[in-house]
């Protein structure tokens, strides 16, 4: 083989060989993005669902027996509760209990 033709099919394979690398360069900052954007997807979720978020709204989480409540039905005139605000915590206990039919 010639001196220029085999210098020639040496700089035709580095050529292919830097095509490859910038694909792969490409394919792997790609990739990252993509990751990256599904990661930051998954943590508004999991921020949307934390309990404690509601309680930066304006919200409090009620808590009896160190239980949440969820229905006035379970708790009772008298009964001590905590109530759970964003910058802290009050006890309270219970007059009375009304109920909402519409809900």
């Amino acid at each position: 083989m010639r001196p220029g033709r085999l210098a020639r099919r040496i700089n035709e394979r580095m050529q292919r060989l830097a095509e490859h690398d910038d694909l792969l360069r490409r394919a792997a900052v790609a990739r990252v993005q993509r990751e990256r954007s599904a990661l930051a997807e998954l943590r508004a979720n999991l921020e949307g669902k934390n309990p404690l978020a509601i309680l930066e709204r304006g919200y409090c989480i009620v808590e009896a027996g160190g239980r949440v409540v969820r229905s006035a039905a379970s708790l009772a005139p008298g009964e001590r509760v905590t109530i759970r605000m964003m910058d802290g915590r009050a006890v309270a206990v219970v007059e009375e209990t009304t109920y909402d039919e519409d809900l």
